[in-house]
């Protein structure tokens, strides 16, 4: 059996906060933030340009949204960001595998899950941040949740996030360049976090290796965490693909950073983004079809 369908969900996380205004300010539904809530954005939007190492070219317009005024979002987008007859197909292929529950409704059940996991996004369309109103604030989690986000609009100023898009949710190569995204993004929030470099830290392969080895353990032990309940209780498909970009993709963007730093990962992004998901499976694939003499004169 192919494990193309499995990879599919976190593409579809993706396409889902895709539907924007395409304007640079704040659409309607998201609310300006507090002076207070504003500046501390801010001073999170330099941490992300500190250990991600690009500078913001433009403000970044940031709000917040209640969890229901996302969860309709979501709800809205489905049919034309995932059309309803591509939708129902690939319901239709799960269940075949065996992959997700005979009764489940992709449709209904899929908003409800994504807006249980999403403490704040960036939106590539309308160019703005929006922190999402939880039942239960997060504190620290919540500020590295915003660092990942602020690191997506960091991206998306150097690199155009549209540029690694894919609508086609069994896509080997959008699940790549997804992967790519989300791992640069997660790597500068645990940076963030920890207050240095990961991938420069001794042992730190040693510990990726566990993290790597069982992501759901870390899920299951991080009960605060948005969405861990949710994802926890979800079919182990949808689970394992919503998390693939996150922590696979965080090895990769590891790897690179281990093997040629910044310049490395900037490489990645702007000329030569990983092709496959057997490339951020195993990154030495990368390495080894790459041309060293081109990335040097890429970026002296």
């Amino acid at each position: 059996m192919s494990d193309r369908p499995r990879r599919s969900a976190a593409l579809l996380f993706a396409v889902f906060l895709a539907g924007g205004t395409g304007r640079a300010d704040l659409p309607r539904g998201v609310t300006p933030l507090p002076a207070t809530s504003a500046r501390h954005v801010a001073e999170l939007l330099q941490t992300a340009e500190t250990y991600r190492g690009l500078k913001a070219l433009r403000p970044v317009p940031a709000g917040s949204m209640s969890a229901r005024k996302l969860k309709k979002q979501l709800r809205e987008s489905m049919p034309k960001d995932f059309p309803p007859a591509e939708l129902k197909s690939l319901e239709i292929s799960l269940k075949a595998f065996g992959l997700i529950p005979e009764t489940m409704d992709l449709g209904r059940y899929l908003p409800e899950l994504l807006s249980s996991q999403v403490a704040g996004f960036y939106e590539p369309d309308g160019k703005y941040l929006a922190l999402v109103a939880l039942p239960k604030a997060v504190d620290m989690n919540e500020d590295m949740v915003l660092v990942h986000e602020l690191t997506h609009a960091l991206q998306d100023q150097h690199f155009d996030l549209h540029r690694f898009e894919d609508r086609d949710p069994l896509s080997d190569g959008g699940t790549a360049k997804r992967a790519l995204v989300e791992g640069d993004a997660t790597l500068v929030m645990i940076d963030a976090g920890l207050r240095t470099s990961f991938a420069a830290t001794p042992g730190a392969e040693a510990g990726m290796a566990g993290l790597l080895q069982d992501p759901e353990a870390l899920l299951a032990g991080s009960p605060d965490l948005p969405g861990a309940r949710e994802m926890s209780a979800a079919p182990a498909w949808i689970r394992e693909s919503l998390i693939f970009s996150y922590f696979q993709g965080f090895a990769f963007c590891v790897s690179a950073r281990r093997r040629g730093g910044q310049a490395l990962l900037d490489y990645a992004f702007t000329t030569d983004p990983p092709r496959s998901t057997e490339q951020i499976l195993h990154p030495e694939k990368w390495h080894t079809r790459r041309d060293d003499p081109e990335i040097g004169r890429a970026h002296v």
